[in-house]
């Protein structure tokens, strides 16, 4: 009887051991999820803002350049003629003070100067291609941190006059007529500007132009002039002979 007493006593014992066990492991695995389940939370929340999280420690070089070039104001320049014959020519502005401002012909850098105390900026002696050149300039501060590029500005080199023929009438011609009005003919570039005795006569899309011009009797002497835009010109003069008729 002692025994079995006993024995019962000792499987109780046995018992409230692994209750206490199952208690322990429930209780060590409640703690483990309940640590995963933080993890995972917070993870995703880092993990959503790691991008925020990556510039504040390491900044985007682009998105600072870019904050940077909106509190530097793109350079000026001042207008100049849209056309010239000159190959060299004077480029003026104006930006902050004490700013590199870099001069691009045609995209391509040019030269560099920096503005005085007023933001004044020139350079000197740039030399043009024939033809159309576009010209802009950007500011660079101390930090090397660049502006945007200021408005482009476009002028034509011309270095060669137009070309003229007088098709008629020829030099030297006589004209006896009751009608002292003789048409004058001719071919020039077709962005020309054609003036004959100082009156401007109109000029076709293919060069060609003509222009009514009154004689006096006697010799009179016609002077044809075809200029470009930026200011060649070409000279061609003729004299025709006029005798009325009644």
């Amino acid at each position: 009887m002692r025994e079995k007493y006993l024995g019962q006593n000792y499987l109780g014992e046995n018992g409230e051991e692994t209750f206490y066990s199952y208690v322990k492991l429930i209780t060590i695995v409640t703690v483990i999820i309940a640590i995963l389940l933080a993890v995972w939370f917070w993870g995703l929340t880092i993990l959503s803002n790691l991008d925020a999280f990556w510039r504040i420690f390491n900044p985007n070089q682009e998105a600072v350049v870019s904050q940077n070039k909106e509190n530097i104001p793109p350079p000026y320049i001042n207008p100049f003629e849209t056309a010239t014959k000159e190959k060299k020519i004077t480029v003026k502005g104006y930006s902050l003070e004490g700013v590199l401002v870099k001069l691009f012909l045609n995209d391509k850098e040019n030269g560099s100067v920096r503005t005085d105390k007023e933001g004044a900026f020139s350079f000197f002696n740039v030399e043009l291609n024939e033809g159309l050149n576009n010209l802009h300039v950007v500011a660079e501060s101390g930090g090397g941190v660049e502006s945007l590029p200021s408005k482009s500005i476009s002028i034509k080199y011309l270095k060669t006059a137009p070309k003229i023929e007088i098709i008629e009438p020829t030099d030297r011609a006589s004209f006896s007529q009751k009608d002292n009005t003789i048409t004058i003919r001719g071919r020039t570039d077709p962005s020309a500007i054609v003036a004959i005795n100082g009156q401007k006569a109109l000029v076709t899309s293919d060069g060609t132009f003509s222009y009514l011009f009154p004689l006096n009797d006697g010799d009179n002497k016609i002077t044809v002039e075809a200029a470009d835009e930026a200011g060649n010109k070409t000279t061609v003069e003729k004299t025709v002979i006029f005798s009325r008729t009644f």
